[in-house]
């Protein structure tokens, strides 16, 4: 691509990034306070996904909880949903005119084309939080959108080769590895969310010295709706303490694997990918426990999670810089050795 079409494309990428993360952010917020966080009766509202209605509806009859988010939020969700779905067919479209010359590009339209019509066809078959698959499909799609797109735009920025060693094997593979951990850590917080497992421990960040079982049984029942009581709040249970502790652990034990990624990626001459990785993953584990102490503000718990969706950018940035430095380095050596 020559000419003014690289910046328009790159243009159209940043923008489709924007709105990925503004929809994401925005999602959660809304799932956030509909599941009570915030909510006037705190704690006890929390979980309460729907009421009992008034005397001469019937016996059990319920209602969707007052405690919804904000019509602003709402309506920002549907515009940003809509402008997403209009602009991605439009990125597709413009890669494929290019046909063979950008592989990756092609495949990354691609697989956000159809990651956004599972979630329109999520977003219209599901209704409220009930259903935990359904909750964390949405969640997990939101973090795959913005993979998706943050991978994309990376590949249209113009490339870089500072004087600076070769990333070794080493940082390769601790990239690779920290990246599945915190998309699994990721997906463990969705799932915390989903089961309205946030205050299995109260405030306790030790679970006030308990070890419960892991979360088997929660993952066995994705599927199932959740129990509602006779008030139309969620049945809390012990299990629910099992899988916060599994997500919070998982979290420890990322800080030094990602300590070692830093260390690696400031020998191999990469100071500022070490200094976010670090200074980040220092603040998502501290605002966690901020987080914690508050009894789940909701706005502490959206900060924590995009602390957590900006680690995952960071380090997709460093696999992204390693992967095509390599393939640069490949490129060049057959320049000089054509077979």
């Amino acid at each position: 691509m020559q000419g003014s079409t690289p910046s328009g494309f790159s243009r159209l990428a940043l923008g489709i990034l924007l709105l990925a993360l503004a929809l994401s952010l925005v999602s959660v917020h809304i799932r956030l306070l509909n599941a009570g966080l915030g909510c006037p009766e705190w704690p006890d509202c929390y979980g309460q996904l729907s009421q009992v209605m008034a005397a001469g509806n019937g016996p059990g009859a319920v209602e969707p909880s007052a405690r919804a988010a904000p019509p602003w939020a709402t309506v920002a969700h549907r515009l940003l949903a809509t402008a997403l779905a209009l602009m991605i067919p439009v990125l597709a479209f413009s890669v494929l005119r290019q046909g063979g010359h950008a592989p990756e590009r092609r495949r990354l339209a691609l697989a956000m084309l159809a990651l956004m019509v599972v979630l329109a066809v999520l977003g219209i078959w599901s209704s409220g939080l009930q259903l935990p698959a359904v909750v964390l499909a949405n969640f997990a799609g939101g973090i795959a959108l913005v993979g998706l797109a943050w991978w994309l735009y990376l590949g249209t920025l113009s490339p870089r080769a500072p004087p600076r060693p070769p990333a070794g094997a080493g940082l390769r593979r601790g990239v690779r590895v920290a990246t599945a951990l915190l998309i699994a850590q990721l997906l463990l917080g969705g799932l915390v969310t989903a089961y309205f497992a946030g205050m299995a421990c109260g405030t306790s960040i030790t679970c006030n010295g308990a070890w419960p079982r892991l979360p088997f049984i929660e993952l066995a029942a994705l599927f199932r709706p959740l129990e509602l009581d006779a008030l139309g709040r969620v049945v809390m249970d012990d299990s629910r303490a099992g899988l916060l502790m599994t997500h919070r652990m998982l979290g420890l034990t990322l800080l030094p694997i990602i300590a070692a990624c830093a260390f690696l990626a400031w020998q191999s001459g990469r100071w500022l990918s070490a200094a976010v990785l670090l200074i980040i993953v220092m603040a998502t584990i501290l605002l966690g426990v901020v987080t914690i102490h508050s009894e789940l503000a909701p706005g502490l718990a959206l900060g924590h999670y995009a602390l957590a969706l900006t680690l995952l950018m960071t380090l997709l940035w460093l696999g992204h810089d390693m992967a095509h430095e390599r393939l640069r380095s490949v490129g060049a050596a057959r320049v000089l050795n054509p077979a």
